[in-house]
């Protein structure tokens, strides 16, 4: 009798677009919300989703459904420029957003946070440390809203 092969605990091969529908959900009542691989702050990096507050906030989210994923993405200048060794706009605050168990919080580098999707529910793991202090300027703002407008309702 063969054994079933079950995917480590809590994954359940969760895919991007969930952990996508999970942040839109989450994020549905602020003023902008944006996602999908577009570059919103820099010329270098890309973004799964972000979201802009009226007060000026930008929070931008990183999905990652594997290690090989994580791991590759370690490599992006978007670290560099996070981790201050490039110039570049920061968001406010930058989060990997997970499946349980693809990366440890002591793994990650000092200006992420870790949001898992755990049974269809957001859990923060690791806060994300401000990045950017300061609320970003009109011209930002706009920028998000035009990306935003081109893709249709967030998407």
């Amino acid at each position: 009798m063969s054994t079933l092969q079950l995917p480590p605990v809590g994954h359940r091969g969760l895919t991007s677009n969930e952990i996508l529908l999970a942040l839109r959900s989450a994020h549905w009542n602020n003023p902008i919300a944006v996602a999908n691989k577009r570059d919103f702050l820099n010329l270098y990096t890309e973004s799964d989703f972000v979201v802009a507050t009226m007060a000026g906030q930008v929070y931008e989210f990183e999905i990652k459904i594997s290690r090989n994923d994580y791991t590759r993405d370690r490599l992006k200048l978007r670290n560099r420029i996070y981790a201050r060794e490039h110039p570049g706009l920061l968001p406010n605050r930058f989060w990997y957003v997970t499946p349980p168990g693809i990366v440890a919080a002591e793994e990650l580098p000092a200006f992420a946070g870790l949001i898992e999707l755990r049974e269809g529910k957001l859990v923060p793991v690791r806060k994300a440390p401000k990045l950017h202090p300061e609320c970003h300027g009109i011209e930002v703002l706009m920028r998000l809203a035009r990306a935003m407008r081109s893709r249709g309702a967030n998407g």
